[in-house]
């Protein structure tokens, strides 16, 4: 257990706001846990999301902290590795924290739902991919892959496309996209659309000309590329290289602005994304908006951009937060999975949250707006209503 510490100490990052901090110098922040991939194939996720959670701790110690005290988001470096994130978790329960906010990376996520989903603490996993156990101590953030899929399907559909075909790591990330993907298309709204070819690659590979060559003789309509990070860029760079000219749609964990820079030189005239309804200003209901306002303000303070990776952490961190505000400081990870499981109209910037399906995640395919990256304008456009619904020309 000492070198778990020890690793965890190394690792860990303070991220804390001082500037409008409420009460005394003798004020003990409240502490909110995070381990994140500030390092390694996932960096641009993690450091995102360390952003956001900075400009949130800003906006709610300049509204008075929590219970009088101000909110201070230490968090840890897992090097986007699952075997790293195990041992950092192990450390924070020898500290006995209450919850924990974790690695938008799948692998790390479910690296630790054993250890926590049955005593806690509360795991709030950053990946939309994650199924967490129904009354667990394991909660999801965003929209599940599932249901992503059935909006994206529902979205193309509307556009006369039935042939498709599909590029997916063979990691926990693109293990769970086939899943969906089969369990999508065998819903009976999809019983005329076809898969036309389905390829896997390594996430380490350095190329994937050989699968998107097989996809290319199968001529689809639309090719559906589910890995996040650098092999994303990877198949992106081959799909060019091939000269595959057709829509593709990726995940959410790609929509970040600085890395579709990056990949500027090779992106597809036509990639889109299934995003929230915060990217395009849309909210199902007044408090909604409200929510959305607090969140751009608090990001425009930060000199931050409002994009998917600055906001799939922000709900998740606010729950938590409102849920300490209301139960108090010494709450114990019971309690706060209790606050989360009974909440049941939420407003968050990313919809309204109902747990009481037993989903672990309080989001459905309602909240979900179908998103095309334009390239000239570095911007995220949306092309659906809520749900997918009504294309936009």
């Amino acid at each position: 257990m000492k070198s778990i510490c020890r690793t965890f100490f190394i690792a860990l990052t303070a991220l804390t706001v001082a500037a409008g901090s409420p009460g005394s110098a003798q004020d003990e922040p409240y502490e909110i846990n995070a381990i994140l991939g500030l390092t390694g194939s996932s960096s641009f996720v993690g450091q995102a999301q360390q952003a956001a959670l900075g400009a949130l701790a800003a906006s709610v110690n300049a509204d008075g902290g929590i219970n009088g005290r101000p909110v201070r988001f230490t968090i840890a470096d897992n090097q986007s590795n699952p075997q790293l994130t195990i041992q950092l978790t192990n450390a924070a329960i020898a500290k006995k924290v209450p919850l924990l906010l974790v690695s938008g990376l799948l692998a790390s996520c479910k690296a630790i739902e054993p250890i926590v989903q049955t005593n806690g603490p509360v795991e709030f996993c950053l990946s939309q991919a994650m199924y967490p156990a129904k009354d667990s101590y394991v909660f999801s953030a965003g929209i599940s892959t599932h249901d992503l899929m059935v909006t994206e399907l529902r979205y193309f559909r509307a556009r006369g496309i039935r042939r498709i075909a599909s590029i997916t790591s063979n990691d926990a990330t693109g293990q769970d996209a086939d899943e969906q993907l089969t369990a999508v298309l065998g819903l009976p709204e999809n019983k005329d659309v076809t898969l036309a070819d389905v390829e896997h690659f390594a996430p380490a590979d350095l190329s994937a000309v050989a699968q998107l060559e097989k996809i290319k003789s199968a001529k689809p309509q639309m090719l559906i590329v589910w890995t996040t990070g650098t092999p994303f860029g990877t198949v992106l760079r081959n799909i060019r290289d091939v000269g595959l000219e057709l829509p593709v749609v990726t995940n959410s964990g790609n929509m970040s602005i600085t890395q579709m820079k990056q990949y500027a030189s090779f992106v597809p005239a036509e990639l889109y994304f299934p995003g929230f309804g915060f990217q395009a200003n849309q909210a199902a209901t007044g408090q909604g908006k409200q929510a959305q306002a607090r969140f751009f303000n608090a990001l425009a303070k930060a000199n931050l951009k409002p994009d998917y990776l600055t906001g799939i952490a922000w709900d998740p961190a606010t729950i938590v937060i409102d849920a300490v505000r209301k139960l108090g400081t010494n709450a114990t990870a019971a309690q706060i999975r209790g606050y989360i499981l009974a909440q049941r109209t939420y407003a968050g910037i990313s919809g309204t949250y109902d747990f009481g399906d037993g989903k672990q995640r309080g989001l459905s395919a309602k909240d979900v707006v179908v998103f095309r990256w334009d390239a000239q304008q570095a911007t995220f456009d949306a092309v659906s209503a809520l749900g997918g619904f009504t294309p936009k020309p």
